[in-house]
């Protein structure tokens, strides 16, 4: 992740997604329907067939970058908030570490592209205390964010799932 800036005044509510039910698309689709992470993560956001998402894929590219998928989010109404180490700290260290509170919460989707073993990132989406990866379901282990190291991240976020 980027250094980025401090903004003390982001209102973090106002990208929550508590109305988001990503079970719906993670339910329609699996794995077989796709090549690439990026598809697969694209589609369990928007519910989307992975046959049309392959088909949007930036010619010569094979794979998805954060700025297509951005893009891709973005022409269909999606809005994405580039998430940085200053912006997630950006709290007042007034108050005593113990209640320092996360502003990132469990009702903000996340769309995290992290490395997942030598030269190889892949794309995670993160809601509501599980991981999503190529329609594959888990409960976060408090471990995810060590073993696969967040190159970048991102808030995804629509005004149907306010």
């Amino acid at each position: 992740m980027k250094d980025g800036n401090y903004n003390l005044n982001f209102d973090w509510e106002s990208v929550e997604s508590p109305k988001l039910d990503l079970s719906k698309n993670f339910n329609r689709f699996h794995q077989k329907m796709y090549d690439t992470c990026g598809t697969g993560a694209i589609s369990l956001i928007t519910g989307l067939h992975p046959k049309f998402i392959e088909k949007q894929l930036p010619k010569p590219r094979k794979h998805w970058t954060d700025s297509s998928i951005c893009r891709f989010l973005n022409k269909r109404g999606y809005k994405t908030i580039p998430l940085t180490k200053n912006l997630v700290t950006s709290m007042s260290n007034e108050s005593p570490y113990a209640e320092l509170f996360y502003i990132v919460t469990q009702y903000h989707c996340l769309l995290l592209n992290s490395l997942v073993c030598q030269d190889e990132a892949s794309f995670f989406v993160l809601h509501n205390g599980h991981v999503y990866h190529n329609f594959k379901k888990d409960y976060i282990d408090p471990l995810f964010l060590i073993n696969r190291p967040t190159q970048t991240a991102f808030i995804v976020c629509h005004k149907k799932w306010r």
